[in-house]
Formats: structure tokens, C-alpha cells, sequence
């Protein structure tokens, strides 16, 4: 993951296996690009990280996490307190005890309740969602369906379409 930021944000990291760590990124030194860079999160074996955010310290964007089963979860920024730095495992983000109903995190997103997502699955379909219904939960809950899926599917990745109050038809047929 590559971003660009002011030097005065949050990192945010949110693994496959449902775990979250936030702290600021002035904890994250500078090197070079022969460097091997530097640890950013304790990770179990079976985990790698699904998704990196930046996030402005004093903002509280909603934050939602999408499972490759169509699953999700928006939780408040400020949920996720900044911790004791780069060398720890982590939050839970999801609760993950039932992973096969769930699967694993697909992607992550700060975003408004006036924001939409595009959502690709591995057999091509893209879905447009408004989220303006889904409430914020804590943390630690069980998902919500974001997306229904035909028979061995899964999601992909997710985009997020930020909102400028237009609207757009997607038939618009004036040449």
C-alpha cells in the first residue's frame, strides 16, 4: 500500500484475520530506498494486511470493513484509540468466531454516511451500494450483509465513491 500524507495523520492498518491498529504516523521513521523498511504491525502466521488507511487525527470518519462474503461493519474512527505504537498485534475489528459465515476482510475504507462503495466479486459482477442505513456498531460485533452473492463468489475488492451531492444515471443517453 502506498498513500501520500501531511505528516500529521493516522496510520490505520486492518488485517485478513480481523485485526486493527491505529497510531500517528510520526511514529514511522524515514528510510531510504535501499531500506528494508520498518514493522508496522505484529501479525500471527496465517494473517497479512488487508487494508491501510490515513486518517486525519481530528476528523472521525466511519470506517468499514468488507469480508469477501459480502459481509461488513462500520464502526466510529474514534473507536479505535491510538495504541502503544507499531509493535502490537492489535484490536479486533470484526468479531471473526463464526469466520465461515463471515470469511476474511477484504478491505477497509474511511468514509462519510453520504459516501456510496463499487463492490467487485471474482466472477465480475460490480455492485453500487449506498450505506446511508447501515449504522455504526462497536468494534468487536458480528457483521451485517452488505452484498448478496451467487454460489461461489466472493468480493474482490471495494472502492469508495465519495459523495459531492450530485447524482448520476448510469442510462444517461444525451449525445
Amino acid at each position: 500500500f502506498v498513500m501520500t500524507t501531511d505528516g500529521n495523520k493516522d496510520v490505520m492498518l486492518v488485517t485478513a484475520m480481523g485485526m486493527a491498529v491505529r497510531y500517528q504516523e510520526t511514529l514511522v521513521r524515514c528510510i531510504g530506498k535501499n531500506g528494508q523498511g520498518s514493522r508496522s504491525m505484529l501479525l500471527s502466521n496465517d494473517d497479512n494486511i488487508a487494508a491501510v488507511l490515513a486518517i486525519d487525527s481530528d476528523q472521525d470518519p466511519s470506517i468499514l470493513v468488507v469480508t469477501e462474503l459480502g459481509k461488513g461493519k462500520k464502526t466510529s474512527a474514534s473507536e479505535y484509540r491510538s495504541t502503544a505504537g507499531r509493535t502490537v498485534k492489535g484490536q479486533r475489528t470484526i468479531n471473526q468466531s463464526k469466520r465461515e459465515k463471515t470469511g476474511k476482510i477484504v478491505s477497509a475504507l474511511a468514509m462519510q454516511d453520504t459516501d456510496d462503495i463499487l463492490v467487485l466479486t471474482s466472477k465480475g459482477k460490480i455492485m453500487r451500494c449506498n450505506l446511508d442505513s447501515l449504522r455504526n456498531k462497536s468494534k468487536a460485533t458480528q457483521a451485517n450483509t452488505i452484498v448478496s452473492l451467487d454460489a461461489n463468489d466472493s468480493v474482490q475488492s471495494v472502492v469508495l465513491i465519495e459523495s459531492n451531492g450530485e447524482s448520476f444515471d448510469l442510462l444517461d443517453t444525451e449525445e
